[in-house]
């Protein structure tokens, strides 16, 4: 598994590099701060899930260095959801000072992303994290395509008890949050064994990525709230929409996440990963299509 986990950290760590290149090239372009924000989230969760066979301190160090960009880039990321939205719920009054704030917002992105271009990351980093792998989530010496097979229906299972629990009536509205991002984590995960699986997985994660909308447009009004807190007309009118998105998210959770459901993603992820000798085969190597998505 220390293997896998190697590869699968370097490919992430290359895609961060590139994102981190292309978002200063044109921090003014909102695809290229997204798709920076999910590639520091797959390199993110990438350490937290081999978290046994990286060097602890190394890895703490890198995720803190991390948030602080990401919370660069979603101080222009809320800018540009919340313009979106005033679009969308006719608040154009308020579109000067959101434009204006994203501006501010872009000109601290861009110094950071200044630096960050110049950071050799892609060959520093792999040199601080080895460390001797210690005990944890994964069997050092099993391989890959059978620890899976153990640990993801356990994850699985963790992730449909905190559905059931932010799907219910009495969930509140941070609590729906808190399962937004314990899905995302949940998803990414998913596609780091992507190479280990076949056709189910790729369906799981789409279906993930589905959930993920309902929950994200939720999130999106209730932060744009805050960002428009002055003029009650346009707060009334999100938090309107919020409650249409939490009518959404229950209804694609009890439509796709019932009983029967869930026991099929478990018998999936338990029992159809295919060996690693065999993985290079026709359809033993499917990774769904890249899609542009704020749920990405």
């Amino acid at each position: 598994m220390k293997k896998f986990a190697r590869k699968q950290t370097l490919e992430r760590l290359k895609t961060l590099k590139a994102q981190i290149r292309k978002a200063a090239d044109d921090p003014k372009d909102a695809e290229s701060i997204h798709d920076l924000r999910v590639s520091i989230r797959r390199f993110v969760q990438c350490l937290k899930v081999f978290q046994q066979f990286f060097d602890l301190r190394a890895s703490h160090k890198i995720r803190r260095r991390l948030e602080k960009l990401m919370d660069r880039c979603a101080a222009v990321r809320n800018c540009d959801v919340a313009i979106e939205l005033l679009r969308e719920i006719e608040g154009t009054h308020l579109m000067e000072g959101m434009v204006a704030m994203r501006e501010t917002a872009e000109r601290t992105l861009a110094d950071s992303l200044q630096r960050w271009r110049h950071r050799s990351i892609r060959k520093t980093w792999p040199n601080r994290l080895q460390a001797p792998a210690r005990a944890g989530l994964w069997h050092a010496g099993t391989p890959a395509s059978e620890d899976v097979r153990r640990v993801l229906p356990k994850l699985a299972e963790r992730f449909f008890r905190a559905g059931n629990t932010a799907a219910s009536r009495r969930a509140t509205q941070p609590a729906m949050h808190r399962f937004r991002i314990h899905a995302k984590q949940f998803r990414y995960t998913l596609e780091l064994f992507e190479p280990l699986y076949g056709e189910g997985l790729t369906n799981h994660v789409a279906q993930l990525r589905t959930l993920q909308d309902k929950l994200g447009r939720l999130n999106d009004c209730v932060a744009s709230q805050e960002l428009v807190k002055d003029d009650a007309r346009a707060v009334a009118a999100l938090a309107r929409r919020a409650t249409t998105c939490e009518t959404e998210f229950r209804a694609q959770w009890a439509r796709h996440f019932d009983a029967v459901s869930r026991k099929r993603w478990k018998a999936s992820l338990a029992g159809t990963a295919v060996s690693e000798i065999k993985k290079k085969e026709p359809n033993a190597d499917l990774h769904s299509p890249a899609r542009r998505s704020r749920v990405a």
